[in-house]
């Protein structure tokens, strides 16, 4: 009953909060606290992510009257239909979960988003107030690399069981996180891949934002730089690759939307140059090789297993916490199969396949829309922008806008983070999405007068009246 107390008081609380705190001070709050998180008796309901989805009933409320894109409108459909889900689920604490991340990201993206409508300029006071943090968690990474005898004095100190994940205080009782290995590192996170994607995007937020802001472009791209450093730093090997490939298919396509034959040339030759890093890295360093498949090995086995539920549950899916259980029979109480090392009980790893386990094929084919549909935006921005010189600050923006929004999604095809990555990446996540529908993102200047934003693929400004302009503008 006090918790319910509670809770009422804090969603209030948070309401008017919504309403009346200007929103550069909101969006710097949840850029704050999604680094630090807060964990503590509820799992991976950290006080982060309570504080950010509880903002959303009142930023819902502040822009009702504002014109609401179709991403938002998928959104706020899996919100309700992660909450119709939760009837089917195992456990109502893991469809809290995922309904209350969905939420979060909602809140984010209206914040970041009246944010750009508003005054774009803001954007750089948010993340130069989330700077320290930042730049904490990738000195953190940096050091424990360098010293993991420092990492496990820092997992092992009481700080560390309110800014870490869950699973910290058995860290070194039975339990396992891949930062425990010497190769890996995470600052204040526990698996060194989330780390890396955390700072992918920042990276990518930081690099947009410099570009944004001439007048500090060196401290935001500093940052940028560093973030990247970071994120080679955690032992992940997706990154290594990523953070060449995801750029260079970016500028790619920004030149493929103006000349086809030479984006078809560039296609062609991305090509044979990964077949030839493949043979590269076979003759050099086979056993990078090796590893690579073993995972994706291990990874199709679980693959498999969501395959054999779908004829049974099409539609439904198995609900929340339903595939620990389903494991559990399959592989843990089946002598046969309890040796095998890629039957451990893991989540999907997937995170379309994620997304029907918890809640079915409509929460799949909302998934696909919010992951695939920003990025087809920012292409229909490049190719509105055909006239624009490829290397330009436009061009930069765009090209940082989709390797920003691509990153999620190809890290998640292969781990057990959502489209928008976890808890920590969300606002990250949220800022990058409401840049790719937001007109600002795409202009030389900063200002009021520059912050159109277009529902479809391109808004001309020229084009609309006075009477639209101010309709579509704060």
């Amino acid at each position: 009953m006090l918790l319910a107390a509670i809770g009422l008081v804090a969603s209030v609380a948070l309401f008017f909060l919504s309403l009346r705190l200007p929103l550069r001070v909101l969006l710097a709050s949840v850029l704050v606290v999604s680094l630090l998180q807060g964990f503590g008796s509820l799992g991976f309901m950290s006080f982060a992510l309570m504080f950010t989805a509880g903002l959303a009933p009142g930023m819902i409320v502040r822009t009702w009257h504002q014109r609401r894109e179709w991403w938002l409108w998928a959104l706020g459909g899996l919100v309700l239909w992660q909450g119709v889900s939760s009837l089917w689920s195992f456990k109502f604490g893991s469809a809290a979960y995922g309904v209350m991340g969905s939420m979060a990201l909602l809140s984010a993206f209206l914040i970041a988003r009246e944010v750009l409508r508003d005054s774009p300029r803001d954007i750089r006071y948010a993340v130069l107030v989330a700077s320290p943090v930042v730049v904490l968690e990738a000195g953190m990474i940096l050091l424990f690399r360098l010293s993991p005898a420092v990492e496990e004095l820092f997992l092992a100190s009481p700080i560390a069981r309110f800014v870490s994940e869950p699973g910290v205080d058995v860290l070194f009782t039975g339990g396992y996180e891949n930062v425990l290995d010497p190769g890996k590192s995470g600052g204040m996170l526990l698996n060194g891949n989330t780390a890396a994607l955390l700072m992918a995007l920042c990276a990518c937020v930081y690099a947009l934002v410099g570009c944004w802001w001439p007048g500090r472009k060196a401290a935001l791209l500093s940052i940028a730089a560093l973030c990247s450093v970071a994120m080679l730093f955690t032992g992940s090997k997706s990154p290594v690759a990523m953070i060449v490939v995801l750029p260079l298919i970016s500028f790619a396509i920004l030149i493929a939307v103006r000349k086809p034959l030479i984006g078809v040339l560039l296609t062609l030759g991305a090509g044979a140059l990964a077949v030839l890093l493949v043979v590269g890295v076979r003759l050099v360093k086979p056993e990078l090789l090796e590893e690579a498949t073993r995972t994706i090995g291990e990874r199709a086995v679980l693959w498999g297993l969501v395959l054999e539920s779908v004829p049974s549950r099409w539609f439904s899916g198995l609900g929340f916490g339903n595939w620990r259980e389903r494991m559990v029979d399959r592989v843990v109480e089946n002598p046969q199969l309890a040796g095998d090392p890629t039957l451990r009980v893991l989540p999907p790893h997937n995170l379309f396949a994620q997304a029907w386990v918890d809640s079915g094929l409509i929460a799949l084919l909302l998934v696909v829309v919010l992951a695939v549909g920003p990025l087809l935006t920012v292409v229909a921005s490049m190719r509105a922008q055909r006239s624009e010189k490829v290397l330009s600050l436009n061009s930069a923006r765009l090209v940082v806008v989709f390797a920003g929004l691509a990153w999620p999604l190809v890290h998640g095809m292969t781990d057990t983070t959502l489209f928008y990555g976890d808890n920590h990446t969300i606002p990250w996540f949220a800022i990058l999405v409401a840049a790719a529908y937001s007109r600002s993102s795409m202009m030389p200047e900063l200002g009021p007068s520059a912050a159109e934003f277009s529902d479809t693929d391109v808004v001309e400004t020229g084009s609309l009246t006075s009477a639209e302009r101010k309709q579509t503008s704060v």
